[in-house]
């Protein structure tokens, strides 16, 4: 009887003894995990920019579509650009006026 309880502690501390191994060793991997999957999702997000043609998200529009970011401001009608000429010079008088000369 003595030697069937020996026998059982012996079992017993083995396993308890290769638990906390198991423990420990899941501990070092969880991290190499966690950098192996991050890594592979980093490779799958640079494939898919790449993929796209390096298009980003520039934000909620009424479309919801990607945009190249490209577009170049409208350049100003002839008629835009003489009005607000003349509505400087116009502004740049009055300014003036209120001003004594020197």
């Amino acid at each position: 009887m003595f030697f069937v309880i020996v026998v059982l502690a012996i079992i017993g501390i083995v396993s308890l003894a290769g638990s906390s191994f198991a423990a420990v060793g899941a501990l070092v991997l969880i991290p190499i995990l966690l950098f192996k999957i991050l890594l592979i999702l980093a490779f799958l997000g640079f494939m898919g920019r790449a993929c796209r043609g390096g298009r980003r998200w520039q934000g909620p529009r009424r479309s919801g579509r990607w945009d190249r970011g490209e577009r170049q401001p409208e350049e100003p009608s002839e008629q835009d650009r003489f009005d607000e000429w003349h509505r400087t010079s116009h502004a740049r008088d009055e300014v003036d006026s209120w001003v004594p000369e020197v």
